[in-house]
């Protein structure tokens, strides 16, 4: 069989899925051209889902097309990543809630509870421009 006899049967196929022009964006000059195509193209991954005539029962309403393995491994490291992202935010914003101080007296009670917070947090934290040496001796006063 010749591929290049082989015709899209629009009656079969969905509006848009059809692909009647095609369009080229050009970088330099920021123009998108468009053309009619020689023969009509379907969109990727298109199957006949329209069928005039056939009855109900042979008609799924569920596409059989199985996902690739590619795109099943994409979407389950998609999951995945957004699941890690929520987790670290949440795990960051409980971290934030245990360390923030308004005052003096809040700063000491946080360095009680807290076995280590790094010194360059406390600065960003109080927004003070002192010398690290006062800001030390100041917190470990009773």
């Amino acid at each position: 069989m010749c591929w290049r006899l082989l015709k899209v049967c629009e009656r079969h196929f969905k509006d848009g899925e059809v692909l009647y022009r095609t369009t080229f964006y050009n970088e330099s000059t920021g123009e998108t051209l468009a053309a009619p195509v020689k023969k009509d193209r379907l969109k990727e991954n298109v199957v006949p889902s329209i069928f005039p005539g056939c009855p109900t029962y042979l008609l799924s309403s569920t596409s059989s097309i199985p996902e690739s393995p590619s795109k099943k491994r994409q979407r389950l490291e998609h999951v995945q990543f957004e699941g890690s992202i929520i987790e670290s935010l949440n795990s960051k914003q409980n971290y934030d809630s245990m360390t923030a101080f308004i005052n003096f007296n809040e700063l000491k009670n946080v360095l009680k509870t807290i076995p280590f917070l790094p010194f360059g947090l406390l600065l960003k934290r109080m927004k003070i421009c002192y010398s690290s040496t006062y800001l030390l001796r100041m917190a470990f006063l009773p």
